[in-house]
This record gives structure tokens, sequence and C-alpha cells, in this order.
């Protein structure tokens, strides 16, 4: 078992109501022996809540939704071109960022994706650049690069400094869920493996408080009207991880983890639209259905 995961368990081991629920998991999946691939529902989770009631929103401005949307459809095009040569269908990673704000509510203002940066850069010839991306596993090196930018970004941002008003930093792991089909219909689940490289190490200085997280986007829904195929949003699927600080060197350990049931996004019209989150199918029978959770940061 890796340290990632041996942490994440631990955690959940030392909260009561966590640790029953992995018990839960680990009888109704055996066949994981809580491996990085084991199914975590986060739908199970306490949902995370204001002091009124209300559930935590996830808002996601203008251009980190436009980045989404780009995502969403690399992705797609991914998965097409995949599982059309045969292919196992493989994930896009980013790091989402921002804060946050006064009132309690987590904002997403800036993603980044190394997949679409790619693209991008390659923008003489895009078919030959997404058929390369396409084609292969992302080199270790990039899914490096794509963790420092996360955990740096919590480790080193001053909200005050940089000119935001917020509470403190908040950072989320991205990936897409590749088209896979599960026999157990796990394939919406996070893994545990997803949510442990999600946790920041606790060998690191963090002086300011900061929650971490966990975005996993499924797959665009097909319905078939009179007038063809459409396509929509597949549903985002969160965990947000709380942390203990250790006062006397500054590190920290996952102290609770939430389920998020609430999200909005500024649409590239500028208009408020609701985005579907904690609503894809996960296998939920047997296990506990953890009560919701005021946050206190």
């Amino acid at each position: 078992m890796s340290s990632n995961n041996y942490r994440f368990l631990t955690s959940c081991r030392n909260n009561p109501e966590l640790s029953k629920l992995i018990t839960c998991i680990d009888k109704k999946f055996p066949e994981y022996t809580l491996g990085s691939n084991m199914p975590v529902p986060n739908q199970a989770l306490k949902s995370a809540t204001l002091k009124s009631g209300q559930p935590v929103k996830l808002c996601i401005n203008k251009q980190a939704g436009i980045t989404l949307d780009m995502i969403r459809s690399l992705a797609q095009e991914k998965s097409d071109y995949r599982l059309s040569n045969n292919q196992k269908d493989t994930p896009i990673e980013f790091v989402c960022l921002g804060y946050m704000s006064k009132s309690g509510n987590l904002v997403i203002d800036k993603i980044i994706c190394p997949a679409i940066d790619y693209v991008s850069q390659n923008s003489k010839d895009i078919d030959e650049a997404k058929k390369n991306l396409f084609k292969y596993v992302p080199k270790k090196d990039v899914n490096i690069d794509t963790l420092c930018t996360y955990f740096d970004y919590m480790r080193e941002t001053n909200l005050q400094a940089i000119g935001k008003s917020g509470r403190m930093p908040v950072a989320f792991l991205g990936t897409t869920k590749p088209m896979a089909e599960y026999t157990d219909h796990t394939e919406n689940c996070p893994r545990l493996g997803e949510i442990a490289k999600s946790i920041v190490p606790g060998d690191v200085d963090f002086k300011n408080p900061f929650m971490s997280g966990l975005i996993c986007v499924t797959p665009y829904v097909i319905k078939q009207t009179p007038k063809g195929k459409v396509y929509s949003d597949g549903s985002i699927e969160c965990i947000v991880t709380s942390y203990i600080k250790n006062e006397k060197n500054n590190s920290v350990k996952p102290s609770d983890f939430f389920n998020l049931t609430y999200c909005e996004r500024i649409t590239p019209n500028d208009q408020i639209e609701t985005v579907p989150i904690s609503c894809s199918y996960q296998p939920l029978q047997g296990l506990p259905q953890l009560s919701s959770s005021y946050q206190k940061q």
C-alpha cells in the first residue's frame, strides 16, 4: 500500500463516521482490497453546508468555465479516438485554483490543464497535436509538474497579498473519468488513489490555512432525440478535504472529507448557470449516508 493511500485510510480510521463508511465500502467491494482503485462514492460523504444550513456552493468563474468546457470536449475526443483504436481510455488531469469566499463558498477562478496547453502550443496543426496527445499516456514529469503547481498554490498563496477577498486558498486536483464500464457500476466514483493523490504531503511547511480537494468530471451524457444525438454535460463529483495543523512544525494532516452538492458557473455570455454536480449514478446501497456538516473555517 502506498504511503498516500495509508495516510488517507489512517485519517478515515481516526474519524468514527468515516471509519464506518470505509469499512462498509470494503465489505461491499472486497475485490479491491483497499487498494488504489477502490471506489469511494463521494455522494455517501457528509455534504458541506454553511452556517445557514444552505449547501456550500462551488462557483466557477467565466474563464475557468471556458477551460472546463475545453477539457470536457477534449476528453470526449480522446475517448472516441482511443476506443476506436482499441486502446483503453485514459484520464485528462488538471488543477483548479481558487479560494474560500468570506461567505464560505468555494470559488474556482483559474484552471490549468497541461493537455490544453499542449494543443494550444501546437496550434499550427491542431489535428496532429491532438492525435499525438491521444496516442500516449502523459509523461511522468508532466504529472509531477501538475502536482507541484497544485501543492505550491496552497503552500505559498496569500490572498491578501494578491488582492483577493477571501478566507483561504482552495485548490482541487482534477481528472476526467475515462469511458469505462465496471461490472459493479462504479465508473463515476472517485478512486482511493485519486483521493490520496489530492491530499497534501505530511512533511511540508504550511503557514496559512487552506483546503484541498478532488474534482472528477464524468463523460458527456448522450441522449437520442428526434433530431439526433444530443450531448449534455456529465456530473461533476467532488471531495473536499479539511486539515488540522501541527503548530510546532506547520505540518498538516487530513481531518475530514466532504461532498459538494451545488455548483454554479458564469457562462461566456455572463449568465449564471447551474452545473450538474453530485448527481451521476453511484452504487450507494448498503452504505451509511453521513449527515451534512457545517464548515467552521
